[in-house]
């Protein structure tokens, strides 16, 4: 790495785990920062394609990434993803 850890994500995440607000805003400095798609996974060890995915989730009108409206999608998202209730006959 260049030396610069104030954006680094410390600690192990475990596979499988959705991303949290802090990881959102990390993505989106990061981004901000000029940094690619790939960088921005090995910085926050994540694979690239969670990054990618969440780069197009938070995408605004102008192309811009935003973490609170990636974070609003994924809550809007999550409320509707899980199966219904079985009603007893």
């Amino acid at each position: 790495m260049d030396g610069n850890n104030d954006t680094h994500f410390e600690g192990k995440r475990k596979k499988g785990k959705h991303l949290n607000p802090y990881e959102r805003g990390a993505i989106e400095q990061l981004r901000g920062m000029g940094l690619s798609i790939r960088a921005i996974a090995r910085r926050l060890e994540l694979a690239a394609t969670t990054v990618r995915n969440e780069l197009c989730r938070g995408k605004m009108e102008d192309g811009s990434y935003n973490a609170i409206h990636g974070q609003e999608v994924y809550v809007s998202n999550r409320k509707s993803c899980h199966r219904g209730f079985k009603v007893a006959k």
